[in-house]
């Protein structure tokens, strides 16, 4: 069977990285992984991969099972393994590395890495403790907005958003604002969160009386 190589991130060594996108024998496993043949490739390394990350291009003649299993094509294992022909997949697995370490795929977990910008965390810790400072000039616990804003606390949050959202419309139209542009949107993106944190307390208590 021949398949199209969508990923080889269980392996570190850059030779091998460069085989992604290349088209190679394989041998499909009754767990939807591949052991993927390049010695028939001119000018890359010649071993044997496993990946559970491609694409079937050309199906391959019948194989052999155990003695007690009757011959079975690969097209039938791959369809056994939930896969079809054209159909890019990615099955969960293991991730091998060169150290020899294994971990389990980070399929269909948070990438949190990747999903946040570090540079808008970090000025939002600038924004937010800038603001720990009180009225009478004391310091309040980073968590303290975690405690909530009392029976209206929704509302506090959504009039306060309002007003910084408004600033930042303000600035983005070109005009001048009450505040800086960086100050509206750390102020959006607190308020945001305070609303969402409580709500999902809410949630919480409510599933689990």
């Amino acid at each position: 069977m021949k398949i199209r190589i969508l990923s080889l991130s269980g392996y570190s060594d850059p030779e091998i990285q460069k085989l992604v996108g290349t088209v190679c024998e394989a041998d499909i496993q009754q767990g939807g992984g591949c052991f993927v043949n390049t010695r028939n490739l001119s000018n890359t390394p010649k071993v044997y991969l496993y990946t559970n990350e491609y694409e079937i291009i050309e199906d391959g003649n019948d194989i052999e099972g155990d003695k007690e299993q009757e011959k079975v094509s690969r097209h039938q294992l791959a369809l056994e393994s939930g896969i079809k022909i054209g159909e890019s997949i990615r099955k969960l697995g293991i991730r091998k590395f060169g150290t020899g370490a294994t971990r389990n795929t980070d399929q269909n977990k948070p990438d949190y890495e990747g999903f946040l910008s570090p540079l808008v965390i970090e000025r939002y810790g600038e924004y937010m403790n800038k603001h720990r400072y009180q009225s009478d000039k004391k310091l309040r616990d980073s968590d303290n907005w975690q405690k909530g804003f009392g029976k209206e606390h929704f509302k506090v949050c959504m009039k306060s958003l309002w007003r910084h959202f408004l600033d930042l419309w303000t600035l983005h139209r070109g005009n001048k604002g009450r505040e800086t542009i960086d100050e509206a949107i750390c102020g959006i993106l607190f308020n945001a969160m305070a609303y969402y944190h409580q709500l999902l307390l809410d949630r919480k208590q409510d599933n689990d009386n």
